[in-house]
């Protein structure tokens, strides 16, 4: 049984003409006809919509598929449509007889967009030190190849696989191997996506002035994207270190007043308003910031929304409303999901200031040199404000 049969039983068994399931699909009638018959092959998008839109199992026409398919890139592509879709096992299922055909029939011409789709997949689930291995792979294969922008692409991968397992010196070399590749083919795009992980990336080590450099380049390259917005939002907070709070007030509301802005690079400017407003001594005006980042967060992770609730909790104390503290507070004990170390350790000086229960999350190992914005104001008002019964 081929793939036009299991679409014509499947069909059938629904009661559809094959106009009513071409309408289904999004596709044309005697387009759907020919791949019933045998008469045309359908690429990966077209064969994804038709058994979505029939209801047909991955279990049932996958291996149908992978027993006729012989064309690597199609494989490739189906792969990948797999992987946007979230079925992940079916996608290496593919990318492996993907990879026997690549080494079978094309001397592994394939082999480094395999390797790349297999370290995204892995990336994606959290499994980051074996999607390093992938990109490895990939970086190695395109290393003797012609020279091409696969190798920028390569590097850039191994890059943010290595930062996120701590390697952050190793990380930057690599994003210096990728935005060397990617300036060489004129990708400016990807220069830009490039720059903006290697700061974010500095920005973790405290090397701020390298930091700001890489996001100034990063906002250069990155007009008109989507990822506009974040590049400023780090230029502004390195610059909220090295020259002042004062300075960065007027990026954070130029960013904060865009409307056509993400909704959680608003919140997160909203929220660094409010720790640049509350280092002024503005305290009822930061309070207001927060609200508004607050106010998004349906639409926004729970880390962010601790973050502005430990802020605001923070904000209310120096304002003098224990009341409103308590109630953000409380607010916060009810995010799920991780959260910062700095707002556990924060909310945990919080919580003894208030005469309350601890949060549950487990308490960070926090050192003086670790202590940022949020954990050193909460200890500033611990000072103010001992804890009930030892005034």
């Amino acid at each position: 049984m081929g793939i036009g049969e299991v679409l014509h039983e499947r069909r059938k068994d629904m009661g559809l003409s094959i106009a009513g399931a071409a309408r289904l699909a999004g596709i044309p009638r005697a387009y759907l006809s020919m791949i019933e018959a045998g008469k045309r092959s359908p690429n990966a998008q077209i064969l994804l919509q038709l058994m979505r839109s029939l209801s047909i199992t991955t279990a049932t026409w996958l291996p149908i598929y992978l027993e006729d398919e012989i064309r690597c890139q199609h494989m490739i592509r189906m792969a990948q449509g797999l992987f946007e879709v979230g079925d992940l096992a079916a996608a290496r299922q593919t990318l492996g007889k993907a990879f026997f055909v690549s080494r079978k029939n094309h001397d592994g011409r394939y082999n480094a967009d395999i390797y790349y789709l297999l370290g995204r997949i892995y990336y994606g689930q959290g499994r980051v030190n074996r999607a390093a291995r992938w990109f490895q792979l990939m970086e190695r294969a395109t290393r003797h190849a012609p020279q091409s922008p696969l190798q920028g692409v390569a590097a850039y991968n191994l890059a943010q696989a290595l930062a996120r397992t701590g390697k952050s010196l190793e990380a930057l070399r690599k994003f210096d191997h990728a935005l060397e590749n990617f300036a060489r083919f004129q990708k400016r795009k990807e220069l830009g996506t490039a720059w903006l992980a290697k700061a974010n990336v500095l920005l973790r080590m405290h090397l701020y002035s390298e930091a700001y450099d890489s996001y100034r380049r990063a906002t250069h390259f990155l007009r008109r994207t989507v990822h506009h917005g974040d590049a400023l939002l780090g230029e502004a907070i390195t610059v909220s270190v090295l020259q002042g709070p004062a300075s960065a007030r007027p990026l954070f509301e130029e960013i904060a007043r865009n409307p056509s802005e993400k909704h959680i690079v608003l919140a997160k400017a909203r929220g660094n308003l409010g720790t640049v407003l509350r280092q002024l001594g503005q305290y009822h005006e930061a309070i207001r910031h927060l609200d508004s980042g607050l106010a998004l967060g349906d639409v926004v992770p729970g880390p962010i929304v601790a973050a502005l609730l430990s802020e605001s909790a923070i904000c209310q104390l120096f304002a003098g409303d224990r009341s409103q503290a308590t109630n953000a507070f409380l607010q916060y004990k009810e995010v799920s999901g991780p959260k910062d170390s700095e707002d556990i350790a924060a909310m945990n000086i919080i919580a003894s200031i208030l005469g309350l229960v601890p949060p549950d999350d487990p308490i960070p190992r926090v050192v003086e040199d670790d202590f940022e914005q949020r954990v050193k104001a909460a200890l500033e008002l611990l000072r103010l404000m001992p804890p009930p019964g030892k005034a």
